[in-house]
């Protein structure tokens, strides 16, 4: 018995010793988590280097809100906002919010100047590294913008680089017509047959009109009676729609029709093909003009104001563009030649100028196109170059600064009067057409 003894005291010590070891090493795994767990913390002075802060931001015309979410970790007590503006390198503490607030209203801004921000999480003795810095330069107007491979509408802001909502299409859409104040959008589908109806409240699409239409390329709506106007160049019609009812149809010359322009004020569409220039009164629901295109001469576009209609046409072969305006009553034509191919056209009446899209390279047409502004009375204001394929352009009514859609670069630019680049979007898939509201 007495021999046994060291043997079952060593074997009890072994299993002491084993338990110990178990638990320093569970412990050690224990503390070596927690150690790891805390090195997350962006509060530890050791931690991995990261902020808990993203940040989004949604400006306004004379506003910008700011929005940012964090990480899940403890000891967060405040936020600070840090904001610089017209450069980002000029960062002061503007505001200091408790844990309450992730979303911020900056109401002290003044349009026409970029402001810059940052946001930091308060820990009990020290702070975060900064959020993403986000950028905003404030203007009058909101830019809505479609999409056709992309099946999407976007609204952004005026600066172009935030997206304020979006929306999307059930089919591709060739055309649109924006009746903002209705909160709706129409969208001409041209091959699949019909028009759509986009609820911007409801943020749902409706589909009319299958059986009626052929090939709608266009839509117009008039601002005084709701009415549609509908460009159907499979049937070669205008179609007049009053409340979801095809109320009237005309029959147009045969020809490769592209679009339609409506001037509510003056009771007037412009309706153009390749060759022909119709002008369709809204009142008497009949065509009161029309003009061929000179020989070897293929319009281009149109832009139907109040006091006349202007008329891009071009001849590809001899690189030669017509800037034709047409003048009520008799609807005389005056003709400016260009020499090169224009074939996108804006006209700024109170200012009295012209944006044209032209081809710089017959060679490459996609890849070199430039914006001209050209005067009334001929003058070459500016040249921009830089843009691939020019899909549309749009003056914004309340500063006379210009939008530009650059289809084959999937962006927007945002130019001034003087030609200065103030922005450029972030990447848009398949832009083709924008307005401003």
């Amino acid at each position: 018995m007495d021999n046994m003894v060291p043997k079952v005291q060593k074997a009890l010590l072994q299993q002491t010793m084993t338990v110990v070891l178990l638990v320093v090493g569970t412990g050690s795994i224990i503390l070596s988590g927690c150690a790891e767990r805390e090195r997350k913390n962006p509060f530890d002075p050791e931690a991995s280097q990261e902020s808990p802060v993203s940040l989004s931001l949604k400006p306004t015309p004379s506003a910008v809100i700011l929005e940012w979410t964090v990480a899940p970790i403890s000891q967060v007590v405040g936020y600070r906002i840090y904001r610089s503006v017209n450069d980002e390198r000029h960062f002061v503490l503007y505001q200091e919010l408790n844990t309450d607030n992730r979303v911020f209203l900056d109401t002290d801004v003044e349009r026409f100047r970029w402001y810059y921000y940052r946001v930091t999480a308060l820990g009990p003795a020290t702070e975060s590294l900064p959020s993403n810095t986000e950028r905003t330069y404030l203007g009058p107007g909101t830019i809505y913008l479609v999409s056709n491979s992309g099946f999407w509408i976007r609204q952004l802001s005026y600066d172009l680089l935030h997206e304020l909502d979006s929306y999307d299409t059930r089919f591709p859409p060739v055309e649109w017509a924006p009746a903002i104040e209705d909160h709706m959008i129409w969208l001409a589908y041209g091959p699949y047959q019909h028009l759509g109806r986009l609820n911007l409240v409801l943020g749902r699409e409706d589909n009319f009109f299958e059986e009626d239409l052929r090939n709608p390329v266009d839509v117009e709506i008039d601002d005084r009676t709701r009415r549609l106007f509908v460009l159907d160049d499979g049937n070669n019609e205008l179609i007049v729609i009053d409340d979801l009812k095809v109320i009237h149809r005309v029959q147009l010359p045969k020809g490769v029709y592209l679009r339609c322009q409506i001037h509510s004020g003056t009771r007037r569409l412009g309706i153009l093909s390749e060759t022909r220039f119709l002008l369709f009164s809204l009142d008497s629901r009949a065509i009161v003009h029309q003009r061929n295109a000179d020989s070897n001469f293929r319009y281009q576009d149109l832009e139907v104001t109040d006091k006349a209609v202007y008329l891009l046409a071009s001849d590809v072969q001899e690189q030669q563009t017509q800037l034709i305006t047409l003048t009520p009553p008799l609807w005389e034509a005056a003709k400016r030649p260009l020499n090169g191919i224009f074939f996108e056209m804006a006209v700024d009446v109170s200012n009295q100028v012209f944006y044209l899209a032209q081809i710089t390279d017959i060679r490459r047409p996609d890849e070199n196109q430039r914006l001209v502004k050209l005067s009334f009375s001929g003058s070459r204001l500016l040249e921009v170059d830089n843009f691939n394929f020019i899909a549309d352009i749009k003056i914004n009514p309340y500063d006379h600064s210009v939008v530009v859609v650059d289809r084959l670069r999937d962006r927007l630019s945002l130019i001034n009067e003087e030609g200065k680049l103030i922005s450029e979007s972030i990447k848009l898939y398949d832009p083709i057409r924008v307005h401003i509201e």
